[in-house]
């Protein structure tokens, strides 16, 4: 018993840490995003170890490569194989979220399951990051586009700023992203950053405390697992939560605030999965929205 209680406990914990880190890359994106035309400088740059940065962005990814995708029956197998390589400097958050893109890029063009290979290896004075996967490829026309900002062929389900925005990032850290595809023959995206010339030590920054107002929350998610994450994170932190187990459920206990004449009983904020079966997230917040929220 007390085996079964340790190994669950460092699901929980890995489930957790794997949260937390994409919670604190959403965060620096949306910073990104706030200061998309302005210059920055390199001062947020440390020195890191491109395979590191591989292992986080697998597992941060897998819900989507490995559970959605045998949701819609398909088998996606992503394979890394990785070198002993020089370290580069750069932001460990940024290069997470291009790497996050491509292997997101891969998994939609395996739309009958396959194989992507993650290699990364020291070319003279680079360190090269290549992501290739077995997936439907893209033509020419679509090829010479894909860098474009809000350019897409998925249609509304995709901004179109993913590729856009990583092209931005590996040019600001003095690299280059390259990429070969053919239709029918998958898609390969080199990245080529510069090896680093001297070592930059992270200086560990302890954050302020302020007082929060607690919040009014609804999580709507199939998983019971992060349901119970989201429940505690957010009682622990003083905020008052509703969770749902599916859609459906989600906008009954929604609409039904809307009905209450006291403004802190209704909600300041709705968490939801993007992926579920029958409604998904994105309709969900079309719902929301058509409500006049």
């Amino acid at each position: 018993m007390d085996q079964y209680l340790g190994s669950e406990s460092e699901r929980i914990k890995k489930h957790l840490e794997r949260i937390e880190l994409a919670s604190r890359d959403g965060a620096e994106m949306v910073r990104r995003l706030q200061e998309f035309s302005r210059i920055r400088q390199e001062t947020d740059f440390v020195s890191l170890n491109l395979n590191d940065i591989v292992h986080q962005a697998i597992e941060i990814t897998m819900p989507r490569w490995k559970d959605q995708a045998q949701q819609r029956g398909a088998t996606i197998h992503v394979i890394p194989e990785l070198e002993d390589i020089s370290v580069v400097n750069g932001n460990a958050g940024e290069l997470r979220e291009v790497l996050t893109n491509l292997l997101f890029n891969a998994v939609d063009a395996l739309t009958h399951g396959g194989q992507i290979l993650v290699r990364t290896r020291t070319v003279r004075d680079q360190v090269h990051l290549e992501v290739k996967d077995t997936g439907i490829g893209m033509s020419k026309k679509v090829r010479d586009k894909i860098f474009n900002p809000f350019f897409t062929t998925k249609g509304s389900k995709s901004t179109g700023i993913g590729l856009s925005v990583s092209y931005g990032i590996i040019t600001r850290h003095g690299g280059a992203i390259d990429v070969k595809s053919e239709e029918g023959k998958g898609t390969t995206f080199v990245i080529k950053l510069p090896v680093a010339r001297e070592i930059r030590v992270k200086e560990e920054v302890i954050p302020e405390i302020k007082e929060i107002k607690g919040a009014n929350i609804l999580a709507i998610d199939d998983e019971e697992l992060v349901l119970e994450v989201l429940s505690e994170m957010a009682t622990f932190l003083g905020h008052r939560i509703t969770t749902a187990s599916n859609a459906k459920e989600g906008l009954k206990i929604f609409e039904d605030s809307l009905k209450v004449r006291l403004p802190f009983q209704r909600f300041d904020m709705v968490l939801t999965d993007l992926g579920m079966p029958g409604i998904s997230g994105w309709q969900i917040a079309q719902a929301i929205k058509s409500l006049g929220y």
